[in-house]
């Protein structure tokens, strides 16, 4: 029986096939089904998209783009599956930059962009696809490669294609310590980013260029930060000594829909911290020993307006606390780090609520050992004993003796909790917690 004949349509994608509901796509192809797969390379950079065509039955027959069959492409029978590879930022599959048939190292370029003139690339196999990706990106996209070190010249050529030119301005800085190089691309794109021979992860392609601005520190010796002028996107680097950066451009919403507050390192006064741009937190840092800056709040502030503890992290860590005045607090360290927060916090009038604490008037608050909540009893229904725990002010976290109940949600709105006991003299308990008439309620012990 003759096996049907199948064509290959490389302006495929999952923006115009069916999704077959278990992360895959597919098309038909007359009546055979060709499913399609869709991953980025290289991976984790992803700076270019593959999508392998594979026919569940018949011969493959010929490939077409655009409605367009591609000549000089032989042999396709002899293939399970065609695989074509895009720059990321072509979204519309326009340019094919290399055709790989089946799994191997049978790959095909088009060097007269035009589908008319595909032929085999013997040089080309696993271990230097992404450099030929690159080159072939830079000739159909006119997208190019920034060498992050290159610095001390006014132009350099692209990495890649060797061809067009990169002017470089480097000047120092307003900022302490810190130089600023400028890179400009005219009519140009950037597909990725790399330092010397080491790629950076995190720096995305980008289609309009206009300038891109790297700020180094040390005497020029490590870019810690990347800021792309037409859109305004700045990356910051993940370490001095990694590849890896993070996109810092505006605050993201948080699971819970709030718009975080974020305390950071203030560039313009490298030798110090400040906090949201006016108050200075004045204690020195040396940025040659801190690699990074932790600021620790209590989570139910809301507007993150009281920092409670500030860890400097470098050969070791550095805790610093602010009872009137910063400085740096000796004997905190991991075993003890949540207990010296919950004393902080309770300068905030936020305590601990102990759920096991019946009887007396009153008892210490289990983190500053002041007598800050009220307790009052009452009998509910000639059944249950209802116990009020009333900080005064609001809760910080529960405590089931001298465990952390963990699993309760307690947000800064909870003023009183109420634990009912059944029967009164029993330890088993309901806990009710809220703030004025609102209230939710949990099942303690048995």
């Amino acid at each position: 029986m003759t096996k049907k004949e199948v064509t290959i349509d490389i302006t495929k994608r999952p923006e115009n096939t069916q999704n077959d509901g278990k992360g895959g796509y597919y098309y038909e192809s007359g009546k055979v089904r060709v499913n399609l797969t869709d991953e980025w390379f290289p991976d984790p950079e992803g700076t270019y998209r593959k999508f392998t065509h594979t026919p569940e039955s018949g011969n493959i027959q010929s490939i077409t783009h655009n409605g367009k069959p591609l000549s000089g492409i032989t042999s396709l029978g002899d293939h399970k599956s065609v695989s074509v590879y895009y720059w990321s930022l072509d979204s519309t599959c326009t340019r094919p930059l290399i055709i790989q048939l089946g799994g191997k190292d049978e790959y095909h370029t088009d060097p007269d962009d035009d589908d008319n003139n595909w032929s085999q690339q013997g040089d080309i196999n696993t271990g230097n696809l992404r450099q030929k990706l690159d080159e072939q990106n830079c000739n159909r996209n006119n997208s190019h490669i920034i060498d992050l070190s290159e610095k001390s010249i006014t132009t350099y050529n692209c990495p890649s294609c060797g061809s067009k030119q990169i002017g470089v301005s480097y000047t120092n800085a307003t900022i302490i310590r810190t130089t600023t190089s400028t890179y400009t691309i005219s009519s140009s794109r950037i597909s990725s980013f790399k330092y010397v021979n080491t790629w950076q992860r995190g720096l995305p392609s980008i289609r309009a260029v206009g300038v891109i601005f790297v700020y180094w520190y040390n005497s020029g010796k490590t870019p810690i930060i990347v800021y792309q002028s037409i859109s305004q996107r700045y990356f910051r680097r993940s370490s001095s000594n990694s590849n890896t950066w993070t996109e810092v451009s505006g605050q993201q919403a948080l699971p819970n829909g709030e718009t975080p507050t974020i305390a950071t390192l203030d560039l313009s006064k490298i030798s110090g911290i400040k906090y949201n741009g006016d108050s200075d937190i004045g204690f020195e840092i040396f940025p040659d020993y801190c690699k990074s800056v932790t600021v620790y709040y209590w989570s139910g502030g809301g507007d993150y307006g009281n920092p409670l503890v500030v860890q400097l992290s470098g050969k070791d860590e550095k805790y610093y606390t602010d009872s009137g005045n910063w400085q740096e607090e000796e004997g905190i360290n991991s075993d003890t780090l949540l207990a010296t927060l919950d004393k902080f916090s309770c300068s905030l009038d936020t305590h601990i609520v102990n759920i096991c604490e019946k009887s007396g008037l009153s008892y210490d608050c289990p983190a500053c050992n002041q007598p800050k909540i009220n307790l009052t009893s009452s009998l509910v229904n000639n059944k249950y004993i209802r116990v009020t725990h009333n900080p005064k002010q609001r809760v910080s976290r529960l405590q089931n003796d001298s465990k952390d109940n963990t699993s309760i949600p307690i947000t800064g709105e909870i003023d009183k909790v109420y634990v009912y006991w059944y029967p009164p003299n029993s330890d088993s308990k309901a806990l009710h917690y809220g703030t004025k008439e609102t209230f939710q309620q949990v099942i303690l012990g048995s």
